[in-house]
This record gives structure tokens, C-alpha cells and sequence, in this order.
């Protein structure tokens, strides 16, 4: 009898400790608040970002440059001392990836739908569109602060995604998901920091993406919002666009 009252009330002490934390969805709309409002994102239409990037510890440095346009064209080019040009983007709902090292491919399954979600801009905003819940689990130290930490599960039934929270501003700190790729599932974390006001918009400049025992510093030297872009520079190279053509005669 004494041990099921104590199992009760350890029981009923979690639940409490549950029940004082912030919802999930509170969180994700409190940043989204924080970080521009509801209203900038409806309102962004193109987006231009150039970074620098290192692989630490590897001596190798590049540049990336990815040009956005709403809703569902990107294009990102990513340039790597002695590795040559690692070209991605999407194009009306097709995701395609272009390298002189993997060649040439159609982005498909559940590697598409990720890379649409991931390369959405409005995605912060929108994020009830990509997922079916998100549940704060605990308070947790990251990076030095006090956060929250929530799990979000993807409605394309995805594997669930892990962000970090600040208590004392309310953004990101860290997030954490497995990414689809040619390569299989890879376990990645992202530290981002460095937030800078950008118009409306509050956002991160800077990065840690780790991957295994491979980290890539990536450092924001650009970030204009809502620039004329030219749809030339958002189309798919001449390689794709053959491709394309031939899955259209196919089908």
C-alpha cells in the first residue's frame, strides 16, 4: 500500500512539473513574435543570403550564396576551395542537386518533402503547415542559458525535430533533426547565434552545424530582404532541366 502511494505521488509530482512549463505551440509563436511577427512573414517575398563557411578543423573554406523567392524557388550555391561548385535549389515543387562530385539528381520522397520545408521562408511563420504538434519536455541548460526544450513532429511523418528555446529571449538556441539524404539519415545539430535585426526581422548570423565529428562553421556576411531577384538566377542549371524534361516524358 505505502509503495503504491509513493509511486503515486511521483507520479503526480511529474505531471505538475509538466504542467508548469509553456506549451510548445506557445513557444513557436512567441519566436515567431520575436523574430519579425506574423505579419513580416506573410509580407517576405524574397530573401538573399551569403555566408562564408569553414570546415573546422579541415582547412577548407567557401562561400555559399542562397537566393529565395516565395513560394517554393530557391537556388543555393555553394563554392569550396578545390572541391568546385555543389549547386541545390527547388523549382515549382521540384528539388533537384547538382555537383561535379555526385552528379546530377531529382530530389525525391522523404528527402523532398524535408528540403521543401527547410528551404520554405515563411516556414518560421507557417510552421503549423509542416507539423502536427509540438511539446515543451523539459528545462534544460544549452550554450549557457536556461531553455526550453521542445519536440516538434513533422505531419510527413518525418523523424521528430528537437529546438532549444531561451527562457530570456525567447529564441533559438539550438535545434537538432535528422536529415534525408542521398547519403541515408544524418543525425545533425545546429547552434545559432548572433542575432541580428534585419528590417522587420530578428534573425541569426551565425551557425555550428555538426554532423558526426565533421562541424561547419557558417558565418552570414549578407542578408537582404525582399530584393528583385531575376528568375534566371533561381532556375535550374541546363543538366536539371533536362532531367526534368525527361521525368515529364516519362510520366
Amino acid at each position: 500500500m505505502q509503495r503504491k502511494t509513493f509511486l503515486t505521488l511521483i507520479l503526480l509530482a511529474s505531471t505538475a512539473v509538466a504542467a508548469d512549463l509553456p506549451s510548445g505551440e506557445s513557444l513557436m509563436d512567441r519566436f515567431v513574435e520575436l523574430s519579425g511577427g506574423a505579419a513580416s512573414y506573410k509580407a517576405l517575398k524574397s530573401q538573399s543570403i551569403k555566408s562564408e563557411i569553414e570546415f573546422v578543423g579541415q582547412g577548407l573554406k567557401g562561400t555559399t550564396t542562397t537566393l529565395s523567392v516565395y513560394p517554393g524557388r530557391t537556388n543555393t550555391t555553394m563554392e569550396l576551395t578545390g572541391l568546385g561548385k555543389i549547386r541545390s535549389g527547388g523549382w515549382d515543387g521540384v528539388v533537384w542537386e547538382s555537383s561535379a562530385m555526385q552528379g546530377q539528381r531529382l530530389v525525391k520522397g522523404a528527402e523532398r518533402s524535408m528540403m521543401l520545408r527547410l528551404n520554405d521562408i515563411r516556414a518560421a511563420a507557417d510552421w503549423r503547415k509542416y507539423y502536427e504538434s509540438a511539446t515543451t519536455e523539459a528545462e534544460e541548460t544549452v550554450e549557457g542559458q536556461a531553455c526550453y526544450r521542445v519536440v516538434s513532429r513533422p505531419k510527413d511523418a518525418g523523424k521528430p525535430e528537437t529546438s532549444w528555446f531561451s527562457k530570456a529571449t525567447g529564441l533559438v538556441v539550438k535545434t537538432e533533426l535528422t536529415l534525408v539524404s542521398a547519403m541515408g539519415e544524418l543525425p545533425i545539430s545546429i547552434i545559432v547565434s548572433d542575432y541580428r535585426k534585419v528590417g522587420a526581422f530578428l534573425l541569426p548570423h551565425r551557425s555550428i552545424q555538426s554532423m558526426g565529428p565533421q562541424k561547419m562553421d557558417n558565418k552570414i556576411i549578407e542578408l537582404l530582404i525582399n530584393p528583385e531577384i531575376e528568375e534566371a538566377k533561381l532556375e535550374p542549371p541546363a543538366d536539371i532541366k533536362s532531367l526534368i524534361a525527361k521525368e515529364q516524358k516519362t510520366n
